[in-house]
């Protein structure tokens, strides 16, 4: 697999997966949106992973600068933006309620720590999991090269004891009565995602398969009508969750690396701003029903301009 090739293969499943996630935001119906929460974000957690170097082993200071510079500079970034914007998006009637200083001050303080956003970046929790899970994940590869292993294929075998380590660790902290602050169960789910990934980029074969990703989605279709999940998923079902969402991903990596012509430039476009749609998807949302909105009042049209209201509630 050519570099280019190996780069359009993952730009290609990031814009399916962010096109899937604006879909399921969009006020679609249930069991699409319950498909497509079956293995959507952990898609962009297994692709992280897959990406990590491991160079970056012996260089962790480095991984970690890039990280906080990548993940949690435009989370801050972006939510102090619309933070800002507030009381402006108030005026609009996008919001309900306007902030007071002692409101911002405390909304800051959440914004640095990752603890919180903006209503309109309700996306970026992704943003905070996927820091924590490549740190923590970078600390575990770390410890677990430093014993000794002469075998070949170590880095394929111990991502997978890991990948396992932290699913049972994400079982555990969802039945525990106790809470970690900050990093909760969710954490280690994103984290057994990521390593999935880097243990999927050093095993023998990772070649696409247009045939066997369409298997893998129509699968995740099918069990669609006996169980949804989602990374908030609890108990014995994060097992089950995580399966589900890993025959997902591979489905999607299969069949993205099969996409060619014009809809492989136009993806390769929206997996480059994967960000970008992440941030403005929901006020995107906003504004294209406040337009409607408009319009059907300018129109006068009672009749679409009820389901015009209910789709702003649902939203």
């Amino acid at each position: 697999m050519t570099i280019k090739t190996f780069d359009s293969k993952i730009s290609v499943t990031k814009a399916l997966c962010i096109i899937l996630m604006v879909i399921g935001h969009s006020g679609c119906p249930t069991f699409l949106s319950e498909y497509i929460y079956l293995f959507h974000m952990p898609c962009f957690f297994f692709v992280s992973g897959f990406l990590l170097k491991d160079k970056y082993l012996n260089d962790m200071s480095i991984f970690v600068k890039r990280r906080f510079k990548g993940l949690w500079w435009p989370f801050v970034k972006w939510s102090v933006i619309f933070m800002l914007l507030h009381n402006v998006l108030t005026s609009l009637h996008i919001y309900n309620s306007s902030y007071t200083l002692m409101d911002m001050a405390y909304k800051l303080l959440h914004i640095v720590t990752m603890t919180g956003s903006e209503q309109l970046l309700g996306g970026y929790w992704f943003l905070k999991e996927l820091l924590y899970a490549s740190v923590i994940s970078i600390i575990a590869l770390k410890l677990s090269h430093s014993i000794p292993n002469r075998k070949e294929g170590k880095e394929f075998q111990n991502g997978v004891i890991l990948t396992l380590t932290f699913l049972v660790l994400a079982y555990i902290l969802s039945i525990v009565p106790f809470k970690i602050p900050t990093i909760g169960s969710k954490t280690m789910l994103a984290t057994s995602f990521y390593l999935a990934g880097y243990s999927y980029h050093h095993s023998s074969d990772n070649h696409s398969n247009m045939l066997y990703g369409i298997l893998s989605l129509l699968t995740v279709f099918t069990v669609t009508f006996f169980f949804t999940g989602t990374m908030d998923s609890t108990n014995i079902s994060i097992f089950l969750y995580f399966i589900v969402a890993m025959i997902g991903t591979i489905g999607i990596i299969n069949f993205a690396g099969h996409i060619t012509g014009n809809a492989l430039k136009v993806l390769n476009y929206v997996g480059d701003k994967t960000l970008y749609i992440l941030t403005f998807h929901f006020i995107s949302f906003k504004l294209i029903s406040l337009i409607l909105i408009a319009y059907l009042q300018f129109t006068n049209n009672p009749t679409i301009g009820f389901s015009c209201n209910f789709r702003i509630k649902f939203i």
